[in-house]
């Protein structure tokens, strides 16, 4: 059974940003930032971020709670990634409706969001489709990342480390100076990741549909890269000792009509510094570049 915390029930934060501010002032300042005490601090804790609009920039920093601030999304960002945007002045009818708006001027509604503290979880939730709004949030160095994004936002992270696991389906993702593990996925966006030290053992993932992948591995790093462009190139700043990768990913067939069929695999596979976990590194539309840090 989920138990909230008294102080937390009262802020359960639907922070739904009208009230004191005016309207104008919602549609073009930040909202006032909320401070998230942990139920422990002294252990690391998670932050969940489920985003339908808006993108997130979380940075490590030597505290105990966790800061949000939030700003709405920029309409230049907007048009520079789908073009310009055509205004809907809502009428009585709602949107794309033909009433009269003459004269009149459009009210931006504020976004809203929720926020939760459980046992250390911290979860951050949009609260609409309608209004996107950008999160800068400050977390302990020592925290766990669960990012999620939909629509018009980058995922940026700094100083951070813990169990990373990020998935942003049309924006970029921007990973600098961080320590501990990595999963992330971007659809329509570059992947980019600076590790400066790894959990041992762990395997990890980087991966796009449409974008660049670009990881930097410490100097030392002991792994087996596995890693495919459909198309792209290869590049590494590693001596890989390379394996041979089964020529075939599937037996040859026949079809009933008579059609052959052989897949052909063109994944490179390679050990560094002796192996050790594997970290997939994938993009159908791009490059895959991994560098050697420090």
């Amino acid at each position: 059974m989920r138990i909230m915390k008294p102080v937390l029930s009262l802020l359960t934060l639907t922070v739904l940003c009208a009230g004191a501010m005016s309207v104008a002032q919602a549609q073009d300042t930040a909202q006032p930032p909320v401070t998230v005490p942990l139920s422990d601090p002294s252990r690391p804790g998670t932050v969940r971020v489920n985003l339908m609009n808006g993108g997130a920039t979380i940075r490590g920093s030597n505290r105990k709670d966790i800061l949000i601030e939030t700003r709405p999304s920029t309409d230049d960002r907007r048009g520079q990634r789908f073009g310009p945007q055509v205004k809907v002045y809502v009428g009585r009818g709602g949107r794309g409706s033909d009433s009269d708006t003459t004269g009149l001027r459009r009210l931006t509604q504020p976004g809203g969001y929720v926020i939760e503290e459980n046992n250390n979880e911290v979860l951050v939730g949009s609260g609409g489709m309608n209004r996107g709004l950008d999160f800068t949030i400050l977390v302990p160095t020592r925290t766990n990342l669960k990012l999620s994004t939909l629509n018009d936002g980058p995922i940026v992270v700094e100083g951070v480390e813990g169990e990373i696991e990020i998935n942003n389906q049309n924006e970029s993702i921007s990973l600098t100076n961080v320590a501990g593990s990595v999963v992330a996925n971007a659809h329509n966006g570059d992947v980019k990741v600076i590790l400066t030290r790894l959990t041992a053992d762990k395997a990890m993932g980087f991966t796009s549909f449409n974008g660049n992948v670009d990881v930097t591995l410490p100097a030392s790093a002991k792994a087996n890269l596995k890693m495919h462009s459909d198309h792209g190139e290869i590049f590494t700043g590693f001596d890989v000792q390379l394996r041979s990768a089964t020529p075939a990913t599937t037996q040859p067939t026949r079809s009933g009509d008579g059609r052959f069929r052989i897949e052909v695999n063109r994944s490179v596979q390679g050990a560094v510094n002796g192996g050790g976990p594997e970290f997939e590194m994938r993009t159908f539309n791009g490059n895959i570049y991994v560098r050697k840090g420090q």
